[in-house]
């Protein structure tokens, strides 16, 4: 499956593909433009859109993480996917935080799901500054696609507005809510949450549902694949602040039952000060990889030569040279960001990047892996070595981990669910040691005797963050 979680505001979370098919991705919701349609429709409309159903009691019983509260049928007629509500406690910096979770998946297996590390959660109890909604789509190869979240008691009336109609979605008594939509569903879904002093919010996402923001520099699959996409901004603060950075991914299309043609790649960012030159560019060869990290490709990658910047205003036009030809690249909306996608016989030393000035001079760029790359002073550390695990009792994991240079904000290791707080514990500067425990007290009911860290779970947070693929478990 596939997952988003936005709140009123733009949220960007890392895109992974993991095992299982979850990937997170880009939404936003605005608050100045009119309700896009009265409700109406109150009942579903079979192979196109279902909404959740409030469940009180739950006549199979409750489980014990939590309590079952909304079901929401497959408008393909499928098996029914259910919410479950629970709560959970953390301790940060010494003071207890309270959350309220809702997890979404099948309702015949959300029973089952382990909840005691938490979930997709919000905190409570944070104050009027706090939105008053939070959503997520959930996306997988065979069930439909969800549009769920939790509003609290400032919601006065919910609305979606898509394929289908326009309803009235119904919440639970904790103030769950979802929205199901089917494989041949196509368009664009619009929630409304009007609220008690009369304003209003609002979350688009598109149908299926996309990781490509508005405004976005497009370019198709040579291959046939799902296309390409990169937008670019400039940076506001940190070591890049003043720097314009963008980054490149494929748009994933989970419905496709062959791996290889599902897409979903992202490359690393890339960045270059437009202030300074008119253009800056990043020239990749794409090839599949056996192990794959946060940016970059995975084992079914398509191979492909991709070419990706960003012009300044003073810039007029932007064309690739190639042995098949010139072509012209459009520069998008969003941070003037230019793509072109080649096929991977296409090598970088036969290409020239062209740019055409707003005076009509025209500066060309032999072989353009790297034009005007900017790097800043500070890169991020890296890990030397894996990260080791010892037990400290029945219920406590001790992690620890060496890295390269010291981190200047944070650095979080994903232990068996759970975002371990790494400190650190003294070294040279050249090789801090950093560690951290993880607290089976806090959730686990057994002695612990076996775990792992995600695939996918070093967070190193300068700057900006990166995350590093490190395996290592505990037995």
């Amino acid at each position: 499956m596939k997952r988003l979680l936005a709140a009123p505001i733009l949220v960007l979370l890392a895109m992974l593909a993991l095992a299982g098919g979850v990937v997170v991705a880009v939404a936003t919701s605005h608050d100045d433009e009119a309700d896009p349609a009265p409700p109406a429709a109150t009942r579903d409309v079979a192979g196109v859109v279902s909404v959740g159903r409030p469940i009180a009691p739950y006549r199979a019983g409750e489980p014990p993480t939590g309590q079952i509260e909304l079901r929401v049928r497959d408008p393909e007629g499928g098996a029914p996917h259910a919410v479950l509500f629970h709560r959970h406690e953390d301790v940060r910096r010494g003071r207890t935080v309270r959350y309220r979770c809702f997890e979404v998946g099948p309702e015949r297996a959300i029973r089952r799901y382990p909840v005691g590390d938490g979930g997709t959660c919000s905190p409570v109890g944070t104050g009027a500054a706090s939105p008053p909604w939070s959503i997520s789509i959930t996306e997988s190869i065979a069930g439909p696609m969800m549009l769920h979240g939790s509003a609290d008691a400032r919601v006065k009336r919910l609305t979606v507005a898509g394929p289908g109609g326009t309803f009235i979605v119904p919440r639970s008594r904790s103030g769950a809510f979802a929205v199901a939509y089917g494989g041949r569903a196509r368009g664009r879904a619009v929630l409304t949450a009007t609220l008690a002093d009369g304003s209003k919010r609002f979350f688009r996402s598109r149908i299926p549902s996309s990781r490509r923001p508005d405004g976005a520099a497009v370019a198709a699959d040579p291959g046939g694949l799902p296309a390409w996409f990169t937008s670019a901004a400039e940076r506001t603060e940190g070591a890049r602040r003043g720097q314009t950075c963008l980054q490149v991914a494929q748009e994933l299309n989970l419905r496709e039952p062959t791996p290889g043609r599902r897409g979903g790649s992202v490359l690393a960012p890339s960045c270059g000060d437009l202030s300074r030159h008119p253009v800056f560019a990043r020239t990749v060869r794409l090839a599949p990889s056996s192990q794959p990290a946060t940016f970059g490709p995975g084992r079914f990658a398509a191979r492909r030569t991709i070419v990706a910047g960003a012009a300044a205003q003073s810039v007029r036009g932007v064309a690739i040279v190639s042995p098949a030809g010139r072509h012209e690249l459009p520069i998008a909306p969003a941070g003037r960001a230019f793509l072109a996608v080649l096929p991977a016989t296409t090598r970088p030393a036969d290409l020239t990047l062209e740019v055409t000035t707003a005076d009509g001079r025209v500066q060309r760029f032999a072989d353009p892996v790297a034009v005007n790359r900017a790097t800043t002073a500070n890169p991020p550390p890296r890990l030397r070595g894996g990260v080791r695990l010892r037990l400290d009792g029945a219920r406590r994991v001790v992690l620890s981990a060496r890295l390269t240079g010291p981190v200047s904000k944070r650095l979080e290791i994903t232990f068996r669910g759970r975002e371990v707080r790494m400190r650190r514990a003294g070294g040279p500067a050249g090789a801090p040691l950093y560690t951290g425990v993880y607290d089976g007290d806090r959730g686990s009911r057994r002695p612990i005797v076996a775990g792992r860290l995600y695939r996918l779970s070093v967070q190193l947070c300068g700057d900006s963050c990166s995350t590093l693929s490190r395996r290592s478990r505990l037995r």
